[in-house]
């Protein structure tokens, strides 16, 4: 059965996750989007034959949430899906500040759902001199 996949927010960068999706292993489908804006909503949903729908009945018609939106809205819809026990993907800048990151980090684990930031700057040459912490074994 395939992971039933939604967007909150239906901009530039929530159509370049889909780009990345076209290559996952995991089978899925993009079935909802919401966006404040009608049509760009309806552009993206169009192109995965997804649901244009209302941000709570989003909720109800995926497994997983992309808050791809601006990020003082992130905080918010993060904690709407942990409540609903949905796996999220954050784009980055995870939050406006540190104190509603660590809030936001903290709901998660106490909802105990999937979650990741999307914070690709990891990859950049810069953060190969960075020092890594050390890690637990089967910690990352």
């Amino acid at each position: 059965m395939p992971i039933r996949l939604g967007f909150y927010g239906a901009g530039f960068i929530a159509r370049m996750h889909t780009f990345s999706l076209a290559e996952a292993r995991v089978e899925h489908t993009v079935t909802a989007v919401h966006d404040p804006d009608p049509e760009r909503a309806a552009a993206l949903a169009a192109r995965y034959g997804a649901a244009v729908v209302g941000e709570d009945e989003l909720l109800e018609r995926v497994d997983a949430v992309y808050v791809t939106t601006w990020t003082s809205e992130h905080p918010r819809l993060v904690e709407k899906a942990a409540a609903r026990g949905k796996a999220i993907f954050c784009e980055k800048p995870l939050a406006v500040n540190a104190q509603l990151a660590e809030r936001m980090a903290a709901t998660v684990e106490k909802a105990g759902v999937t979650n990741q930031v999307g914070l690709v700057l990891r990859f950049l040459s810069p953060f190969r001199f960075v020092p890594r912490p050390s890690c637990s074994p089967g910690r990352v």
